[in-house]
């Protein structure tokens, strides 16, 4: 999938999460590599996701491009690519957020 700016990443991520009844999507450490007003930037990314038929467990990184406006530091590009991904069925108990 393919978006690009704020609105076509928020159309995008409410797709996706609008198939599964389940998803969470954690962010481990990362490596940011600043060089004047450009930076680079990777980091790992363990998602699992349940809908009604549907299951989805993977491990991917996010590659970064950064730049320092005005305003502070915007993404000038961002990858994603996997690295594990294995969508058969899989048992647990996901439990809501209280509110």
């Amino acid at each position: 999938m393919r978006s690009e700016g704020r609105d076509g990443a928020v159309r995008m991520l409410e797709g996706l999460f609008a198939i599964e009844r389940y998803f969470m999507q954690m962010t481990h450490s990362g490596v940011v590599s600043v060089h004047g007003d450009r930076a680079t930037a990777r980091f790992v990314i363990r998602e699992r996701g349940r809908g009604d038929d549907s299951f989805y467990d993977n491990l991917a990184v996010y590659n970064d491009e950064l730049v320092r406006e005005p305003a502070g530091w915007r993404f000038k590009r961002r990858s994603y690519s996997y690295r594990f991904l294995d969508q058969q069925p899989f048992t647990g108990t996901a439990y809501p957020v209280p509110r």
